[in-house]
Parts: structure tokens; sequence; C-alpha cells
């Protein structure tokens, strides 16, 4: 695979008329003219569904195949090893970092009215930064 990217197809469930292999395809591992991809496995008597399984270290997936007579089975399973894990959460932005400090702040003066304790008055520079970055935040 180039670019280590692989590819899942799977399409064996939504028309009731089976249809074979296109001519010159033989058994798996079959590789695709003109592309990097090769052909793993493939069902061509059975109708099926594919099931994935996706968490933080892998996507794995198990295809069931249903036969004529009703009769299913596992036809074939994967597991496609995630190398990192899942990308990291962007950073926060300007907006959301204002946020989350009006929002300390308001808590922390919300605080200071339920303990009844004396709140900062207007003058103060706890007052005046909660002023400050409430008009920064209005002017994002």
């Amino acid at each position: 695979m180039n670019a280590g990217v692989p590819y899942v197809v799977a399409g064996g469930g939504g028309y009731h008329n089976l249809h074979t292999m296109a001519p010159g395809i033989g058994q798996p591992p079959h590789p695709i003219p003109n592309s990097d991809v090769t052909l793993d496995a493939f069902d061509d008597h059975d109708w099926g569904w594919l099931a994935l399984t996706i968490d933080k270290t892998s996507i794995s997936g198990s295809y069931t195949a249903v036969s004529k007579t009703g009769a299913s089975r596992v036809a074939d399973t994967f597991v496609i090893p995630l190398k990192d894990g899942p990308p990291p959460p962007p950073p926060p932005t300007n907006a959301q970092l204002l946020d989350q400090a009006l929002g300390e702040l308001e808590q922390t003066t919300v605080g200071y009215r339920s303990w009844g304790s004396a709140q900062p008055t207007p003058e103060s520079h706890w007052a005046k930064a909660l002023d400050l970055l409430t008009q920064l935040r209005h002017n994002l």
C-alpha cells in the first residue's frame, strides 16, 4: 500500500442477484492492475455485512456472510493498528481562553457573594480585570 493507507471495500448486502467477480480476478491476494491496491478477500456466493469496531488503538472488522439457506458465518476478520492513537485535541482559541478566564473570575465573585465575604470593590484590581476581560471578549 502506497503511503500506508488501508482500503476496506464491503458490498455484499443490498442487491438480491449475487454476482461473481470480474473475469481475470484470481484468488486472493490479487493485485489490482494500475494501482497500489491488493484484493485480500472476497465472497461472491453469499450476501453479508461488515461490522467495524474503532477505538484509540485500532480499527477492526468482521465480515459476516449469509448463504441462500440463511446460514451465517464469519467469513473474514481484520485489524488495522493505529500508529499513534487519535490526534490530540486542537489548542484552545483565544476566545475560548478568555471565556475560561471570565468563567473562573465570575465563579470566584459568586463565591464571595455566597460566603458572605466582602466582595472586591468596583475600583479593585479584581473588578478592573474582570471588566477588561469582558470588554476584550466582546471585541473578538
